[in-house]
């Protein structure tokens, strides 16, 4: 699941890699928002250039274009004025400026000047989607220019599906192959064409982990949880992703029983972090581990102000399989009791909660909608 913002910090600590996702959220004022993701920026990027670190900008294509030159002499020059008076300078300035600098003034002199060396070690990764395909703004020619591109695209069909095939030896070939085929045809230009959005070609290899572990789980199913056209899409599109799947013989949602209920949560005695689980498959009971976090766990069905039916119990258990081997997110209507699901599968588990507000504003309205966010 999400980490607390503790778990985050602690391991933003013990990581030499300093990650700064460029996401908006957009507000009334949109200077105040820039204002904000510039001090994050810059906060990040002077930690990196000064101790010699990597400083990954993920979610480029998010940021606005007013916001990101502020790293263009950074990339160019290693140099960067600040707003505390230091002054970033590269290392073979420093070198220059150092040796000449001392034999003209004392070191409390030099120490006023507040001249801080930029390490030989820092590197600056991007990542963004192309725009277009996707949504979101094109980089500016001069920052463009400071990176060297390259194109992370999907494996080849083949060695995708022999690295699916050695996580999931107990799953029927001919049915990785049909997962397979199924994820390659929806993220084709054809798709594009119709208005379907990729299919996370990534996840399919967790996914196929939990089928591996539920060899009995439906395909359909397992495709409605890595791609949830039901809810995403409309109905031409929902008729065009159920033909695919249709087409690879992969609409078995009827034909194969799904986790009823969560019959039992204990802390793992051997394995720190995890917790030994057991569901109700059709007449089976399958046990497996998940992580949890660092409270006590506590017994399926156990709150007195939790009342569970027979969906919840469905949909608790469903995510228990996910949670095995990844994060998960409820994707619902208002009101449908995603916050009362969320808390209590946390509270199962042991995880603390942390609600985050997010806000999804067009760039000339006010803040049209908002969705909470159970991070835990």
């Amino acid at each position: 699941m999400w980490a607390t913002q503790r778990e985050r910090r602690r391991r933003t600590a013990a990581d030499p890699t300093l990650l700064l996702t460029l996401c908006f959220l957009k507000r009334d004022h949109p200077t105040v928002v820039i204002r904000e993701l510039y001090l994050k920026l810059t906060v990040c990027a002077v930690r990196a250039a000064t101790q010699g670190r990597v400083l990954v900008l993920e979610g480029l294509e998010k940021a606005e274009r007013n916001v990101l030159p502020v790293l263009n002499n950074l990339l160019e020059n290693r140099e960067m004025q600040l707003e505390d008076g230091r002054f970033l300078m590269s290392r073979f300035a420093f070198s220059h400026y150092s040796y000449s600098a001392r034999l003209e003034h004392t070191k409390e002199e030099l120490d006023l000047w507040k001249i801080v060396r930029v390490s030989e070690d820092f590197r600056v990764i991007a990542l963004g989607l192309p725009v277009p395909k996707y949504k979101g703004n094109p980089l500016d020619p001069p920052l463009r220019s400071r990176f060297q591109a390259r194109d992370v695209y999907y494996l080849p069909f083949k060695d995708q599906l022999e690295l699916l095939y050695t996580v999931g030896p107990n799953v029927a070939a001919e049915r990785v192959s049909q997962l397979l085929s199924l994820a390659t045809t929806l993220c084709s230009q054809e798709s594009s064409d119709l208005g379907l959005p990729d299919f996370p070609v990534d996840n399919l290899l967790p996914a196929l982990h939990v089928l591996n572990a539920f060899p009995m789980l439906s395909s359909q199913q397992l495709v409605q949880r890595l791609y949830p056209y039901n809810s995403i899409l409309g109905k031409d599109g929902r008729t065009a992703v159920e033909g695919v799947l249709g087409k690879f013989e992969l609409l078995d949602g009827l034909r194969r029983p799904a986790p009823s209920a969560i019959l039992s949560v204990s802390r793992t005695k051997d394995l720190e972090g995890h917790a030994d689980v057991s569901l109700r498959v059709a007449d089976k009971e399958i046990a497996f581990q998940v992580p949890i976090g660092i409270k006590e766990t506590r017994p399926p069905n156990s709150s007195p102000t939790f009342i569970s039916t027979p969906s919840h119990a469905q949909l608790m258990a469903e995510m228990m399989q996910s949670h095995m081997v990844k994060d998960i997110c409820l994707i619902g209507a208002k009101g449908c009791g995603k916050s009362v699901i969320a808390k209590e599968f946390a509270q199962m588990l042991g995880y603390s909660i942390e609600p985050l507000m997010l806000y999804q504003v067009n760039t000339d309205r006010p803040v049209s909608s908002s969705l909470e966010l159970h991070a835990f």
